[in-house]
């Protein structure tokens, strides 16, 4: 493995430094194999890059870089051989980088040669302003006198053609002498200043930070790119290209080990998103690192120390075998649905019309995110975030413009983490029973959730499929126990908190044990079965009734009944027998329609014969007596 002489830019020039390139080593690079990571960048092939190295500019050191400026290219290069393990104190004033220039052919760097009298111990990277009129310069701290500071790495402001002298450095404002800042790259209009720094605050080592650029040359606040880009490992030597997308370098994004170059989609908007492995035609398992890529988007310089090098770091051309660019873009804003403050953190997947993921970002800490989209395709957008419900929208790009993202806005609906609470007691003891059998159906989804048993004190709780605040519910709650008649009992709400529902609070949640002789209908609560005055029809009222027992006996297979219908002893006994006959046939008559084994079934008219009270021939009674010997039983003779 061959020294990554670059880290220095971000230590102490005067520590020393263990520079072997296994100190970038990310374990979550080893999850990525060499094909997830082609499919990961996921708009080119893999064979997109062709990479040559520049024999005239490499020598047996180390150089890194290739920063266009008017038709010149500037670079970084050592002229020292520096190990695995190196010391640099001031008083050597050996430069560690002195920055060079060479003209530019094509791609072709011809005629090399040192920039100018730096008096530094570093120097490298740079970026020009747009308009080639200005230069920022990554240096170590030195004063005019050429005492050295000790300190980190800074940015210096200079305009080009004054040679470079250090006379002429005019420091970034946020410089310090407690950390580094460097690597400076600058926007296509030349309004943003990205740069990297090791500075307190960050996601991790290295972050790639910017700043905006008044038009009277003062900076604005200073902004981290946040976690989609910046990771816990070493993020730098960014670069904007002409389409405003961000190149940039990372040990902590998944790659193939070592550094890997790494690209963020944006436009205009100005959020960066989609981060994507360049893929295997460009990162190697060594350190690939410094990538740049003209403004005609098909050529471009990566260093790297990749086997087969002259020298420690190398520079080598970079070809396009077509354009690269990203200019459609899908933007849009998370928000939380009631309390309206914006989501970061929620996992956004663009899935094309296979229900195939072709893209995934996170939002920013504005709820913010930007995906790369193609031209008149249709998407879903999967929006996901722990403890939120999921949404999904779909979008259509048929009349997406270049550099003018489609916008769209979702709320998400927190969880409100549902659960129902059962407790099943005895009928007539009210004891809670245990080990009843509980199966939960939601009606609205037309699926059932599970079956459980109660535990301890009759209770069961459960975990229900998550609805939103507001939406309507409707559960059918089934209970069952050996000895005991399985019932039915149906819940509908609407969600208006969260956690656990008592439905006990609600529902009679009781079970009655099932002994024979015991009318099946007083252990259900069912409603006095009534008939016409003289008439044996079953009517709407009665057959809502006769409903329940067919729903009891087909929750029950094995409790058979005997229909019994009675009179009260008002009118002439053989009159009453044979109506009571007529009425308990046709009850049983309705109910074997409606089950599956009619033979559990029996009936008999039992006339006046066995009243439940004194109301017989001869005794005046009020109405309200005669009524309760008016009655239909459902007697169980067997289970």
């Amino acid at each position: 493995m061959k020294t990554v002489d670059f880290i220095s830019l971000f230590i102490a020039l005067n520590l020393p430094i263990i520079q072997n390139a296994q100190m970038f080593h990310n374990p979550a690079q080893e999850s990525l194999s060499m094909e997830s990571a082609r499919t990961d960048f996921r708009k080119h092939p893999s064979d997109l890059f062709t990479l040559s190295s520049i024999h005239n500019v490499n020598m047996r050191s180390s150089e890194f870089g290739g920063y266009p400026v008017k038709n010149q290219v500037f670079y970084c290069s050592s002229d020292r051989i520096l190990g695995p393990i190196f010391t640099s104190t001031a008083e050597e004033k050996k430069p560690l980088y002195k920055l060079y220039k060479a003209n530019r052919n094509n791609q072709n760097l011809e005629s090399p040669e040192i920039v100018g009298s730096l008096k530094k111990i570093h120097t490298g990277p740079i970026c020009a302003t747009p308009d080639e009129k200005y230069m920022y310069i990554t240096a170590d701290n030195i004063d005019v006198t050429g005492k050295v500071d000790r300190k980190p790495l800074a940015i210096y402001k200079t305009k080009i053609g004054d040679d470079f002298e250090t006379e002429n450095f005019v420091a970034f404002k946020f410089n310090s002498p407690n950390y580094s800042v460097g690597h400076p790259a600058i926007s296509r209009d030349g309004k943003i200043l990205y740069f990297a720094s090791d500075m307190p605050g960050g996601k991790g080592g290295v972050d790639l930070y910017k700043v905006d650029i008044h038009e009277d040359g003062t900076y604005g606040n200073i902004q981290n790119l946040g976690p989609t880009v910046n990771t816990s490992g070493d993020d730098f030597f960014p670069w904007i290209a002409s389409d405003g997308s961000l190149f940039f370098t990372s040990d902590g994004h998944a790659g193939y080990g070592g550094l890997d170059i790494f690209m963020a989609y944006t436009g205009k908007s100005g959020k960066f998103g989609n981060i994507t492995n360049l893929g295997s035609s460009i990162n190697s398992k060594f350190d690939d690192f410094a990538f740049v890529l003209l403004d005609d988007n098909e050529s471009g310089y990566l260093s790297s120390n990749r086997e087969g090098g002259k020298g420690k770091d190398d520079i080598y051309n970079v070809s396009l075998s077509t354009p690269l660019a990203s200019s459609y873009e899908l933007e849009g804003t998370l928000t939380d649905t009631h309390e309206d403050f914006k989501l970061e953190g929620v996992t956004v997947q663009l899935q094309n019309e296979k229900g195939e993921t072709v893209a995934e970002t996170t939002t920013d800490e504005n709820g913010y995110f930007l995906l790369p989209v193609d031209k008149t395709k249709n998407y879903r957008l999967l929006f996901t975030k722990d403890d939120y419900l999921a949404e999904t929208m779909d979008v259509s790009t048929n009349d997406i413009q270049l550099w003018k993202p489609i916008s769209v806005e979702e709320d998400l609906e927190k969880d409100p983490n549902l659960a129902l609470l059962v407790e099943v007691t005895d009928k007539d003891s009210k004891e809670p029973l245990r080990d009843v059998n509980v199966i939960i159906v939601d009606n609205i989804l037309k699926d059932t959730i599970g079956s459980f048993n109660t535990g301890k004190g009759g209770v069961m709780e459960k975990s229900v499929p998550p609805k939103k605040m507001g939406e309507k519910i409707s559960y059918d709650i089934i209970l069952k126990k050996p000895g005991y008649v399985a019932g039915k009992k149906r819940f509908r709400s609407k969600v208006d908190k969260y956690g656990a529902i008592n439905l006990s609070e609600t529902l009679a949640l009781e079970m009655a044990k099932i002994d024979e002789g015991k009318d099946l209908g007083k252990l259900i609560d069912l409603n006095p079965i009534y008939f016409d005055l003289g008439k044996f029809n079953i009517r709407p009222d009665a057959a809502k009734e006769l409903d329940k027992i067919v729903e009891v006996l087909m929750d029950n297979p094995k409790i058979s009944i005997e229909l019994g219908s009675h009179t009260d002893s008002r009118g002439r006994s053989k009159s009453n027998q044979y109506l009571s006959k007529r009425r308990a046939k046709a009850s049983a008559k309705y109910l074997k329609q409606r089950i599956s084994n009619p033979e559990r079934i029996t009936s008999h008219g039992y006339g006046e014969s066995k009243p439940v009270n004194n109301c017989v021939d001869g005794v005046d009674c009020p109405e309200s007596k005669h009524a309760l010997n008016r009655r239909t039983e459902f007697k169980i003779v067997k289970h």
